[in-house]
């Protein structure tokens, strides 16, 4: 398939000379049309869009000259290839002033046929040459990303309006530089190197760092081509910003390694806590009955101190999975905060001041109050420890629009937030270590650490829908920022269990647990409280045992996980019997069976493994009390 031939418009208002010249280059090959006037050959112009125009200057009306002014005025014909010819004894003259119009070419007569036709084909190649280089540089300059085309010393000879908006530069500065002040990472041997790849054929991928104008960098994805262009070589470069990418990788990084550790800690703590609880419950009732001056009872404390221990351990690789369990409320952060106050100053020595600066206006979100004073608490212990000389640490609360950097499930960049500063002027966290202050298992102090605290309070925040960042210079401190969807909700009455006397049970407890030993140590709390207590060990034993009885059960205590089924079923086929009038949840960690993403759905009562007698017993009094 051969390409159509080259059509010329010649125009001239001389029909002998318009005849002879179109006759020329037809039997040259070349498709010819002709107009006799100037409007017409704009006319001509604007239907066929020739590949050149030879255009006469000396005509009667519109002349030559006007007809290559309008042409370059006109948007859409603009690109025409426009050569002018005329008579040779005003050639000189007309000639500076054709080619101040824009034409393209000038051509005087009288003129040889071969030497006429010769000047046609060599203006036809720089025309073709001239649309090339557009069509390149309009291809370079409409590239989806930053485009820079670089010669093999790295020196920059084109760059695209997105290059500049990129890098903050503009187009004559970066082509007055070089690839290597450009790419932090590309000196002469990398760069060197680089351009002999490209020319044995690669098409080369690399991630390297590009400098702005105002002195920051940032990570680049480039796609390195080699070009050659009549002789001479050229490397094209299309550099992308990865930033946005490198995050969502890392935040999907970060999710994989959620999911791994929480698969971990639910694979362990169900077990683990039953465990525990009853390491915990038996201690607690050991130390109740033995005398205060025995030996033996300093064995049980530190039996007691070692489950604590654990227990902690425990909850915090569930807090960083997202596995913990939440009883949300509407919560004023302001009057947790002041709540805490005697805490956190026992917590700090002598030489750290506190300071709280809280705000006037209500900040109040849905939360579960104990998850967030520990975490409050851990960033309180993590600014003790940086601060080994004494210093202050600052508290602070308010309202403010959520920063574009961050994500969390329940903010949208600019929504306002709930703002919680735990700040210190401590020793601050070097820039090598920051990026992994939230890692699990990972710890900067001297002492190693459990590497669990700052990777808890991570996993708190984000399972209530929020973000942490923190900012931090050596030597000048640490700032760790919590963000909290906020709460139109009014928080409920605070109830103080402490201030309502002794509480003693009545009534007939279900209580349903696989675990023997725990199943034991339930038993005796239940019967020591006033309860009437049946036992089971599965879904099917608890199932009889309630068809057994002559009246309702007051209350079913049920653990959420059963070797036949869950206490979930058991406790709505109970209910809907009418064979139980209460219940009571109790797992070592969170599933979708009582709640969903954590937070424990509405109207359920739930107590965590490991849980003391104490625990138990304020749990049932608060569901008793109900009524």
């Amino acid at each position: 398939m051969t390409a159509d031939p080259p059509l010329l418009l010649v125009v001239d208002d001389d029909e002998e000379v318009l005849e002879t010249t179109s006759l020329i280059l037809r039997k040259a090959g070349y498709d010819v049309v002709g107009a006799t006037d100037g409007e017409q050959g704009l006319r001509v112009l604007r239907d066929r869009r020739p590949d050149l125009v030879l255009l006469d200057v000396v005509m009667e009306g519109m002349d030559g000259h006007a007809v290559c002014r309008q042409i370059r005025q006109d948007p859409a014909l603009a690109g025409t290839f426009v050569v002018m010819v005329s008579g040779a004894r005003t050639a000189g003259d007309e000639q500076a002033a054709g080619l101040a119009l824009g034409a393209d070419g000038y051509i005087a007569r009288p003129f040889e046929k071969r030497e006429f036709l010769a000047r046609i084909e060599a203006l036809l190649r720089i025309q073709r040459i001239q649309r090339e280089l557009r069509f390149r540089t309009f291809t370079l300059e409409n590239a989806p990303v930053a485009a820079l085309l670089v010669d093999a010393r790295g020196a920059v000879l084109h760059a695209n309006g997105q290059a500049s908006d990129l890098l903050g530069l503009t187009n004559e500065q970066i082509t007055s530089a070089t690839i290597h002040d450009l790419d932090e990472r590309c000196d002469l041997p990398r760069f060197a190197s680089l351009w002999n790849e490209a020319r044995d054929g690669q098409l080369l991928h690399l991630e390297t760092r590009y400098r702005r104008a105002d002195g920051g960098t940032f990570p680049a994805e480039v796609h390195v081509r080699h070009l050659r262009y009549r002789g001479d070589e050229y490397c094209a470069l299309h550099v992308q910003d990865i930033t946005e990418r490198l995050t969502l990788a890392e935040q999907l990084r970060q999710a994989q390694k959620l999911e791994a550790v929480g698969r971990l800690a639910g694979g362990v703590a169900h077990d683990f806590n039953n465990l525990l609880t009853g390491i915990i419950t038996n201690a607690a009732v050991a130390l109740e009955e033995l005398d205060t001056s025995a030996e033996v009872r300093k064995i049980f404390e530190d039996v007691r101190a070692a489950a604590d221990r654990a227990t902690e351990l425990t909850r915090q690789l569930l807090a960083f999975s997202g596995k913990q369990m939440l009883e949300v409320t509407a919560l004023d952060l302001g009057l947790l905060i002041r709540e805490m106050t005697r805490m956190l100053r026992r917590l700090m020595p002598e030489n750290i001041e506190l300071r709280l600066e809280l705000a006037e206006e209500s900040c109040t979100v849905r939360g579960d109050p104990v998850q967030l004073e520990q975490a409050l608490l851990n960033l309180a212990i993590n600014a003790r420890d940086a601060m080994p000389d004494g210093g202050c640490l600052v508290v602070r609360t308010g309202h403010a629009p959520t920063p574009e950097a961050l994500t969390a499930e329940g903010l949208e960049p600019g929504q306002e937030a709930i703002r919680i500063d735990v700040e210190d002027d401590g020793a601050g966290i070097p820039s090598d270590v920051l990026p992994l202050i939230f890692e699990p298992f990972f710890s900067a102090k001297a002492d190693g650490g459990s590497g669990l605290g700052l990777a808890s309070v991570y996993g708190t925040v984000r399972q209530h829908g929020g973000a942490i960042d923190v900012t931090s210079e050596p030597d000048e401190g640490t700032r760790f920022t919590l963000w909290l969807p906020p709460s139109g909700e009014a928080p409920p009455p605070v109830q103080d269990d402490a201030q309502r006397g002794p509480w003693q049970g009545t009534g007939r407890v279900l209580a349903v647990e696989d675990h023997e030993m725990l199943r034991k140590v339930l038993e005796r709390g239940l019967r020591k409280l006033g309860f009437d207590v049946r036992v089971a060990g599965s879904l099917a034993e608890a199932r009889q045992v309630a068809a057994e009885l002559d009246a309702p059960a007051d209350l079913l205590l049920t653990d959420v996980l059963l070797p036949d089924g869950n206490g979930r079923t058991l406790a709505d086929e109970l209910l809907a019997q009418k064979r139980v009038r209460r219940v009571l949840f109790t797992s070592g960690y969170t599933n979708n069976v009582v709640a969903h993403h954590g937070v424990l759905d509405d109207g359920l009562h739930f107590l965590a493994k490991p849980f003391t007698p104490n625990d138990l017993k304020q749990a049932l009094r608060r569901i008793f009390d109900e009524e």
